[in-house]
């Protein structure tokens, strides 16, 4: 994750982001323990966000990926 590898500027290490994204990626119901289950939820999107590379491989020769990056500047 970009923010990630910039946490030394920003506060924002995989722990942080986890906190913040895993109750909007991952709603726990209100019959479940919230502080169970958001634990396990936090750990969860963090494992994503330290592995993001294995999790959400990019094959750069994607149609979808070649056409914004014709189209969009980098």
């Amino acid at each position: 994750s970009s923010l990630a590898e910039y946490s030394d500027e920003n506060m924002m290490d995989a722990s942080n982001l986890a906190s913040c994204l895993a109750p909007t990626l991952m709603p726990i119901p209100e019959d479940k323990d919230q502080v169970q289950y958001l634990t396990h939820t936090i750990e969860l999107i963090r494992t994503m966000i330290n592995h993001h590379e294995e999790v959400f491989p990019v094959n750069d020769e994607d149609p979808v990926y070649e056409k914004f990056a014709i189209t969009i500047p980098m």
